[in-house]
């Protein structure tokens, strides 16, 4: 570790200049592989090694690049922790920190990459231009808009190329032995398929109709009509009919309107085909959810093929719960099934889920049953029955014939 003097007339030179801004650069360079090897991640402990790492990230934004100031208070305040804290860790943080004749405190390691980055910065912006922030957002627009006026030059210019030459106006010369040369324009050559090769075996590829003498021509690469509109293909030839009308698309021509299927799913193969007994329960799951949609939203519901379809396919995969899940589907008052106002294609979608709460819900109902009538039966025990209280009459007769007595008793004394 670099020791800090406090003399500043034996104190090297700032390493980075005074006017090294890289406050438009928010991306530090890290060499992993070095600060892996150091002594600083080596002898430091967390907290020191957090703190030196807050410092060293903090130095990149400071002016000159790559410096601290020295007093403990700011760096303190840089580091992210009470001065008390900073006392106590201040030297493993620091290591490797010197302080330099202005008063600052520079990392060698730190002001090699500033440096390399001040040249960058310097090679990119001028000095009387003020500096951008490279990931702002209207640097970011300001380079879109760059592109995008290059790419417009690029295909203005392309648009200016003279077409080549058509196949039409080509002719060769074909030469043959023992005939006149005559300006002639060679017939294409179609290669022989697998299926002829397979069969001809290797005579298909010896009987060529191309005269060893003759030189064929290379036939032009053509663009369609629909690729025209790329500026790269508008110099090339157009191919023959590439003006003609296009057809229109297959959805104007076509019928591509869907058709309810019935429940039986044999129209399309769609829907899966049920037995008499799963349509007669995917009828009883209608009813049933009929009635719980009626009584809950006070209207009945729609049904069309893409319904039938998802009575078919719950009525597949719950069985004979299903009537009983719609219900409690109807009755469930979560916030996205109230939102999707309780369709059929929601409780599709969440078949397993609904049929778990209404399981759920099932079991601790039957417990709450049981333990109510548990609660309401009498006490089954072997004391004989308690002898039930005298009526008020009785209590009354027993009073006044103790009243006489006393009263008889009273007289004679």
């Amino acid at each position: 570790m670099t020791q800090v003097s406090p003399s500043r007339d034996i104190s090297p030179a700032p390493l980075t200049p005074p006017t090294c801004d890289l406050r438009a650069m928010p991306h530090m360079p890290l060499d992993v592989t070095r600060l892996l090897n150091s002594d600083f991640i080596a002898q430091t402990d967390c907290p020191a090694f957090k703190a030196g790492m807050t410092l060293m990230l903090t130095s990149w934004q400071q002016v000159p690049a790559a410096s601290l100031p020295s007093d403990d208070r700011s760096l303190a305040w840089l580091a992210h922790v009470t001065p008390q804290r900073w006392r106590k860790i201040k030297d493993q943080a620091l290591r490797g920190w010197m302080l330099c004749s202005d008063g600052r405190l520079y990392h060698p390691v730190i002001a090699e990459f500033a440096l390399d980055a001040f040249d960058k910065v310097r090679e990119r912006l001028d000095d009387s231009a003020p500096a951008r922030r490279i990931s702002s957002s209207a640097e970011r627009m300001r380079r879109l808009r760059a592109r995008q006026k290059a790419e417009r030059d690029a295909a203005s210019q392309a648009s200016h190329v003279t077409p080549g030459v058509t196949l039409g106006d080509v002719t060769s010369d074909v030469t043959c032995d023992g005939c006149d040369a005559s300006p002639v324009t060679p017939p294409p050559h179609t290669p022989p398929s697998k299926e002829e090769e397979k069969e001809k075996g290797s005579d298909a590829r010896d009987a060529s109709p191309v005269t060893p003498g003759v030189t064929q021509e290379v036939t032009p690469v053509t663009a369609s009509q629909p690729q025209r509109h790329l500026p790269i293909l508008q110099a090339m030839p157009a191919s023959a009919g590439a003006h003609a009308p296009s057809p229109p698309p297959i959805s104007q021509t076509q019928d591509t309107s869907p058709n309810p299927a019935p429940m039986d799913g044999k129209a399309k193969g769609k829907h899966p085909s049920l037995t008499p007994a799963e349509k007669q329960l995917a009828e009883q799951l209608w009813q049933h959810y009929s009635e719980a949609f009626q009584s809950r939203y006070d209207a009945p519901p729609l049904r069309d093929g893409k319904v039938n379809y998802q009575l078919a396919s719950l009525t597949r995969s719950l069985g004979q719960q299903a009537p009983a899940v719609a219900v409690h589907y109807l009755q469930s008052n979560h916030d996205w099934y109230v939102r999707k106002g309780h369709d059929l294609g929601t409780l599709l979608a969440d078949a397993s889920k609904v049929r778990a709460d209404w399981m759920a819900a099932s079991k601790r109902a039957a417990q709450l049953d049981a333990v109510r009538a548990r609660n309401h039966q009498p006490p089954q025990t072997s004391t004989p029955p308690k002898e039930s209280p005298p009526a008020p009459e009785t209590i009354r007769a027993q009073l006044a014939a103790l009243q006489e007595k006393f009263t008889r008793r009273a007289a004679s004394a």
